[in-house]
């Protein structure tokens, strides 16, 4: 195993954690933490069975909807809505 793989399992884990421990104590936020905990238990997952293809591909899922993000909350901070 790299030392990329190694790196990005051990952090998807602790955070995992951490999201577990906080909706443990804040009940409240325990569908949001939940999934949280899906999609980090999903990463290294797809590092260690997905192809090369696969992964490319969901990079740029994420980047591009990292920009859209950025950019809708721009707008709507200019617009005076935020």
């Amino acid at each position: 195993m790299s030392l990329i793989k190694a790196g990005i399992t051990s952090v998807c884990i602790v955070f995992a954690l951490i999201a577990a421990y906080q909706a443990y104590l804040n009940p409240s936020v325990a569908l949001q933490a939940g999934i949280l905990v899906i999609v980090l238990l999903i990463i290294p997952a797809l590092l260690f069975f997905g192809s090369k293809d696969l992964l490319k591909r969901g990079e740029m899922a994420a980047l591009w909807l990292l920009i859209f993000v950025f950019a809708g909350y721009g707008v709507l901070k200019a617009g005076g809505m935020l």
